[in-house]
């Protein structure tokens, strides 16, 4: 029972955060599994699209998976075949430029830890945010042309940045 109040304390933690990737529908649902029999080697990975709005339902015993337009299998599972369970980003690593005000913007986000934004005033407002909502401290470089944020003080983890009124989401590895 007690492992059971965890899992869906930990649900209801995660209840946010799964609402605001389903919208954006570019995430997927990642459940790992213990292989099925003795003589399987290696864990058994299903994957879920969150633009399908798949339900995920907590029971006292396991964990079940479904949806009205699943593509991948439906899962029944006890919570000790469960390994794990994440969410991994579709396009982790594609940036677009954007066009605001009529001033062309880039972005690049450097080796995981250097997120640069040029074509905006060095004086611009720059903020990171961690997925709970709370602000992180972190180094900027301002330049003539832009800002340079430096995630590299911080977890790996999801963030979202502000700069100006742009909202960019990335992940630090």
């Amino acid at each position: 029972m007690a492992r059971f109040l965890k899992v869906v304390f930990l649900f209801f933690l995660l209840l946010p955060s799964i609402q605001m990737l389903a919208a954006e529908g570019s995430d997927v649902l990642v459940l790992e599994l213990k292989p099925e029999s003795a003589d399987d080697t290696s864990n058994r990975i299903f994957e879920y699209d969150l633009a399908d709005t798949p339900v995920v339902s907590f029971t006292e015993t396991g964990i079940s998976v479904s949806s009205e337009s699943l593509t991948t299998e439906i899962v029944d599972c006890v919570y000790s075949d469960v390994v794990k369970m994440w969410f991994r980003l579709k396009n982790a690593t594609e940036v677009e430029d954007v066009i605001s005000d009529k001033v062309r913007q880039t972005v690049r986000f450097n080796d995981g830890v250097t997120f640069c934004v040029e074509g905006v005033d060095n004086n611009v407002s720059v903020r990171v945010y961690a997925l709970d909502g709370k602000s992180m401290s972190v180094a900027i470089d301002r330049m003539d042309n832009g800002v340079t944020v430096h995630l590299d003080g911080l977890q790996d983890g999801v963030y979202v940045i502000m700069v100006g009124n742009q909202r960019y989401k990335v992940v630090k590895r």
